[in-house]
């Protein structure tokens, strides 16, 4: 274990050690700048790009989009495949008659 000595020498080293410290300094102007980062919000990429779609006049014009295509996309499916409405003889039923034909049977 150190010594009460070696120990106080440490602590006077470390001390010592924070003589020359000076107080940190900004570039000009940074506390505006800063401030006016706050004020306007993190504007990054993704930010913008959201603020930009979520303009009324973005948005409906993208809903109006999306229905236009989805409502081309059912009228062309119904105008290819039109409705099928089986006729009520493929669901019949027939007369089976190899049992009547069958002499084994009583």
């Amino acid at each position: 274990m150190k010594s009460k000595k070696d120990i106080a020498q440490l602590t006077d080293q470390v001390m010592n050690s924070l003589d020359g410290i000076q107080r940190a300094e900004t570039q000009p102007f940074f506390y505006t700048r800063l401030m006016a980062r706050m004020e306007g919000g993190n504007l990054n990429g993704w930010n913008r790009w959201l603020a930009y779609l979520t303009r009324p006049a973005v948005s409906l014009a993208l809903l109006l989009v999306f229905l236009v295509i989805n409502g081309y996309l059912i009228f062309n499916l119904l105008s290819t495949h039109p409705e099928m409405t089986p006729a009520s003889s493929d669901y019949a039923v027939m007369q089976v008659s190899y049992l009547d034909d069958n002499p084994e049977l009583p």
